[in-house]
């Protein structure tokens, strides 16, 4: 994490005349650092993508009229031309970094990774690497970089830490598959109810292909595999130790912590609880 900066910082590359080639497709606005006060409360709209990525700390992101408890791990994206607006935990208030970037190539990166209008926030808890990208990021837009290939170097590196997690969920051999676009789709998308209609939507396919795909390669059902695939999640989260149950079940799409337990306990055939103490023993 950067070191000896001020609670708030923001740098804008313009100011130190920093350009970058039309044809690139990428322009960075900014790169920036904050540890935020308790309660912090902050209404943006900008002309471009602000990507932001917490830290430490917790607190609530809203867009589109949507509201996401957000905490370590967790990122979100201003959206160009959207109103955004987010409040800082008043006991844990968030540390994070963001990288503002405009251009075709941004829009698509961040598709790629699913990362959208429908989807503004993502998760990435699998380890330190993306934390030490952007501080990177920072200590050279704070050292003033001459070099602007470092600074779009430096995003295409983020983008691709975040592709990695969500590729490494299947073997390469089944990446030619398509039911490596829906594993994929899947494991970008654990904040949220996921359908079969969207799965079948994503990769043009009827409904009845999406099971029939499913029950082929996983031997399981859409439904149960989703299941699957987000209780494996909450254990890597409860190992970690980062977030209490009911954040756990807001970062997987359960609204009412009572659902992620009765889902938890009928795949993992335990409760949360019983799988916390069995990992810490």
């Amino acid at each position: 994490m950067a070191k000896n900066v001020e609670q708030y910082d923001k740098y804008d590359l313009f100011q130190d005349d920093l350009t970058f080639p039309e044809e690139w497709g990428i322009e960075i606005k900014n790169i920036g650092y904050s540890r935020n006060e308790a309660n912090f409360k902050w209404y943006d709209r900008r002309e471009y993508f602000v990507l932001h990525y917490i830290v430490a700390g917790k607190g609530r992101y809203k867009i589109g009229g949507k509201e996401y408890q957000l905490s370590q791990g967790d990122g979100f994206v201003y959206l160009p031309d959207t109103l955004v607006s987010y409040v800082t935990d008043a006991q844990d208030p968030w540390t994070c970094y963001w990288i503002g970037a405009s251009g075709k190539v941004v829009e698509n990166a961040l598709k790629s990774v699913g990362i959208d209008a429908q989807h503004p926030t993502f998760h990435y808890r699998k380890d330190n690497s993306l934390a030490q990208e952007m501080d990177s990021l920072f200590e050279l837009a704070r050292n003033k970089t001459p070099f602007p290939e470092l600074i779009v170097g430096g995003f295409y590196r983020m983008v691709g830490i975040l592709a990695g997690e969500i590729r490494n969920v299947v073997t390469p051999r089944r990446k030619t598959q398509p039911i490596y676009g829906f594993i994929r789709y899947i494991a970008n998308h654990m904040a949220y109810t996921i359908t079969v209609s969207e799965l079948a939507d994503y990769q043009e396919v009827s409904v009845s292909e999406v099971y029939r795909i499913f029950k082929k390669n996983t031997g399981m059902n859409p439904h149960r595999y989703i299941e699957t695939a987000k209780m494996d999640k909450a254990c890597e989260y409860i190992e970690n130790g980062d977030m209490n149950f009911t954040e756990i079940a807001h970062s997987l799409g359960y609204e009412y912590t009572s659902h992620f337990y009765k889902v938890f306990q009928r795949i993992k055939g335990m409760t949360p609880s019983q799988y916390q103490k069995q990992s810490h023993s």
